[in-house]
């Protein structure tokens, strides 16, 4: 039996390395400040990635899930509209779908996972 070949899933290490001076003096930075919530960090890097991206702004959110719910919003997707999304994605992405059309209980949570369409390539919220 041929022994399986050890792949890591993801080893962050090597570019760590590469970088590391850069992220130590900055986290080092922000310790400092104690300015652990937005602040000049949050500032600057929204203006760098709002420059990277070719776009006037930019908008630093605590997490994926708060990424989309303005992207929704950005959208103009209110109760009623549908959205379409993989089957196979992270929860964060149709919590925050549910979220924008108001579909908050876990009564309605359950009918809207139940309710995935046969091709398994669209879900439909009611």
């Amino acid at each position: 039996m041929k022994k399986a070949m050890g792949v890591p899933f993801f080893d962050s290490n090597e570019q760590y390395q590469s970088i590391k001076g850069e992220v130590n003096t900055n986290i080092q930075r922000v310790m400092d400040s104690c300015r652990f919530v937005l602040g000049e960090n949050v500032n600057s890097f929204e203006k760098e990635f709002a420059s990277f991206c070719g776009t006037e702004y930019a908008a630093g959110v605590a997490n994926g899930t708060d990424g989309l719910r303005l992207a929704l919003l950005a959208c103009g997707v209110g109760k009623g509209d549908e959205v379409i999304t993989v089957p196979h994605t992270f929860i964060a992405t149709t919590e925050a779908i549910s979220h924008k059309l108001k579909k908050r209980q876990i009564e309605e949570q359950k009918q809207y996972f139940q309710s995935t369409c046969l091709d398994s390539l669209q879900i439909w919220i009611p």
